[in-house]
């Protein structure tokens, strides 16, 4: 069928989804098709394989007709989509949105585009050194821009909070976003019909229609925690943030507040606050948007929940986490789901979790020995028995003994001095405090990577930090220099770039 309108046998409409490796998108191909064969409509859905750096991705078309074909006609579909010529697109991820929009297959005059805001970081990201993480940004406006008509949601959050699978929310978008011409009936049948986690789907399905029919209910991803933080109950900390700091950065202390908060205690979470208090009072009011705290906001936070032992175990075995995995793997109530976590902790792992005279013997011990990093444990244990899931609570529940190990007294010695770097340098220039900040990009991760990246920051602040901090160093060239190192520190993985750097500005 080459017409897209024929008054004889209907109109011709096609959908295209993209969906991760284990989202769903071949049963949701399956009710697409089953839908519309209950309503007697002609149709054809065909699957291409692919990749994306993650899970693996997969495209699914569903071409077919919005009327019954007459007596006698068959008509022939195409295997492949074509550009421009989509009704329907559907991606179940942000990345996914944009690999759409730039195969051409989003038009201005035609497409309909439903995606979810969410993010499954590439292998690139994950990897890079500093924040590799893509912004997403440019790709939502394109989204607007480009189709015409669009909605986004964090559809992953929204299976969470509901239960449903996000395969069955979508499925109840394209139902009601009045391209799919297949009424509900149909669809709840072919749900059905499939017989996989009929309940919780078929709930889905409905909420998916509510979200459409509903248009104001399409928040972006951050809506949701912000109302969450106003409707919540004004304690200690929501009145430090509300009395003691400007509105413009009540959003990113909130949410730095809960990270911290969960992480160790309410004492915690404090102490990050009085932490940011000190670094506003040196930004004073030079600028409303206040860009020095609010970035150290956002680092701070990240760098004081540093990944150990005690914070793995304590995710593991979260109720959150547990329920997440039954919703992936759609298990239906009272169904048994077996879980094992494959871990490798080494010497610098159980350094971490030790009191901090014998952490840093055992480390300096183990940093004598080449061949150290070969030394670790290979672990399967299995979360969801009995002996595995004790075996993980008790190392979570280690957490109040962490201040008194080696690696928390030694990240926090290192923040104190980044915190105090940041003070000096914004008393001197905003600009100059702001790079200081920023610098903190370089810590992540663990293992090698947080190695590399501590000791890159440990030769940027010897070198570059101290003497920018000096009053004899123009602070407009001391910040141009930090921002220069940061970005020679993330160029390459054996800090070559960053020697050569560092040999350049010295001279």
């Amino acid at each position: 069928m080459s017409e897209r309108n024929d008054t004889t046998t209907g109109r011709v409409v096609r959908l295209l989804i993209g969906a991760l490796g284990g989202e769903g998108g071949g049963l949701l191909a399956t009710w697409l098709v089953s839908a519309a064969n209950r309503a007697g409509l002609p149709v054809q859905g065909t699957s291409l394989p692919g990749t994306s750096q993650r899970t693996g991705a997969t495209t699914y078309f569903v071409e077919m007709l919005s009327a019954p074909a007459p007596e006698g006609k068959h008509p022939v579909f195409s295997l492949y989509p074509v550009a421009g010529e989509l009704d329907l697109v559907v991606a179940s991820e942000m990345i996914e949105v944009g690999r759409m929009i730039q195969s051409g297959y989003v038009s201005k005059d035609r497409t309909v585009l439903i995606g979810s805001t969410h993010r499954v970081l590439t292998i690139d990201e994950r990897q890079a050194m500093g924040d590799g993480r893509f912004d997403t940004s440019r790709t939502e406006s394109a989204a607007h821009e480009l189709s015409r008509q669009t909605f986004l949601l964090d559809l992953e959050q929204e299976s969470l909070k509901t239960g449903a699978p996000m395969n069955a929310i979508i499925f109840g978008m394209i139902a009601g976003s009045g391209v799919y011409p297949v009424d509900r009936v149909s669809c709840v049948g072919a749900i059905e019909e499939a017989g996989v986690g009929v309940k919780s789907s078929t709930e889905g399905f409905n909420r998916g229609i509510a979200l459409i029919e509903d248009a104001g209910g399409l928040a972006s991803p951050s809506s949701p925690s912000s109302k969450d933080a106003k409707a919540a109950d004004r304690d200690s900390l929501d009145a430090n943030i509300t009395d003691k700091f400007p509105e413009a950065l009540h959003e990113v202390l909130q949410e730095g507040v809960r990270q911290t908060r969960h992480y160790q205690n309410r004492g915690y979470a404090s102490r990050y606050l009085e932490r940011l208090s000190k670094v506003l009072a040196a930004e004073g009011n030079s600028n409303s948007d206040y860009p020095v705290t609010a970035d150290a906001a956002k680092r701070l936070a990240v760098w004081m929940i540093y990944e150990d032992v005690i914070r793995v175990a304590q995710i593991k075995t979260s109720r959150e986490r547990f329920e997440e995995i039954r919703s992936d793997v759609k298990a239906e109530p009272g169904e048994t789901v077996h879980v094992i976590d494959y871990l490798k902790p080494g010497l610098e792992e159980i350094a971490s979790i030790m009191p901090r005279s014998i952490g840093a013997r055992l480390m300096r011990r183990a940093e004598r020995t080449p061949t150290h990093k070969k030394r670790n444990i290979g672990l399967h244990i299995k979360t969801t028995s009995v002996s595995g899931f004790l075996l993980m609570r008790v190392l979570s529940i280690l957490r109040p003994w962490r201040p008194r190990t080696f690696r928390f007294q030694h990240e926090q010695a290192w923040i104190e001095r980044w915190l105090t770097a940041i003070i000096a340098g914004t008393s001197r220039a905003p600009e100059l405090g702001l790079e200081i900040s920023r610098v903190a990009n370089l810590v992540k991760g663990y293992g090698d990577i947080h190695a590399r990246g501590k000791g890159n920051l440990t030769l940027i602040f010897d070198s570059v930090i101290a003497k920018g901090l000096k009053s004899d160093v123009d602070a407009g060239t001391a910040a141009a220099q930090i921002a220069g190192a940061g970005e020679a520190a993330l160029a390459d993985e054996n800090g070559n770039t960053l020697a050569r750097y560092l040999e350049t500005i010295s001279t």
